[in-house]
């Protein structure tokens, strides 16, 4: 994440326009502010709603809040990037001016992008595309997307959009499951896509976590629910009802 701030130019403000002396990906005239990798096993969105700054490394690390909260004033514009092999893949740049560190990701301040559809949709009164950093979260059901810019939800096969940061590691959808935490998705055209096709760009990396034939599944996933109830919530059970095919447990 890059932002414009309004600093006169000198030698060290000079730096950013080559090699970030961090090593961090430096973009010309952007300054960077913050920074998640995948696989950290950290949350994203609570990385940026708290006002803690982590220290600053070389390598691939946690996520970092790299300047003061305090200086939020004076940042001009936001962009939000999505990074590949030191690459900027794709990014969104939001007005910054007036805003919060947590409404400036919205629909009506959004100027620049790699989407052209984006671009496009905010020009249409019935667009039901939606942008926000909190994003979409329903505790019960196991869905975390933070730092989302969606199209439209229709189901897990059909859920279309631009770019999401997953902090879960087990999600409810498929395209959510890859055994990555947290997960950067993005589409990587100029336009929206499908989320499954998230998915199939992750899916080579999903662990195999079973060995033997299919009839032993059921029986092995049940015990494995059994014991997670115990652990997490000190949960036993005496009894267990079963319909359909209950010889197998």
């Amino acid at each position: 994440m890059y932002n414009v701030l309004p600093v006169p130019e000198s030698p060290c403000n000079k730096t950013l326009k080559g090699d970030s002396p961090t090593g961090l990906l430096s973009i010309q005239d952007w300054i960077p502010i913050f920074r998640a990798y995948s696989e950290s096993g950290l949350d994203v969105y609570s990385a940026w709603t708290t006002n803690n700054i982590n220290n600053i490394n070389t390598d691939e690390g946690p996520s970092h809040l790299l300047l003061q909260p305090t200086i939020w004033p004076f940042i001009k514009e936001v962009k939000v990037s999505m990074v590949n092999d030191h690459k900027q893949m794709t990014y969104i740049t939001f007005t910054a001016s007036g805003s919060t560190r947590s409404n400036w990701f919205s629909r009506d301040r959004i100027i620049e992008s790699t989407y052209v559809d984006l671009m496009d949709s905010l020009y249409n009164p019935e667009s039901p595309a939606s942008y926000s950093i909190s994003g979409f979260v329903q505790i019960y059901r196991n869905v975390t997307r933070r730092f989302y810019a969606y199209w439209k939800h229709s189901g897990c096969h059909n859920d279309i959009g631009w770019i999401a940061v997953l902090d879960i590691l087990d999600g409810f959808c498929f395209w959510e499951r890859n055994g990555i935490r947290p997960s950067f998705m993005y589409c990587s055209g100029t336009s929206r896509c499908l989320y499954p096709a998230w998915y199939s760009k992750h899916e080579p990396r999903c662990a195999k976590n079973h060995e033997g034939n299919a009839g032993q599944l059921d029986p092995e996933n049940i015990l494995c629910i059994f014991r997670w109830s115990e652990e997490k919530h000190n949960l036993g059970y005496t009894c267990y009802l079963a319909d359909v095919d209950p010889k197998r447990f």
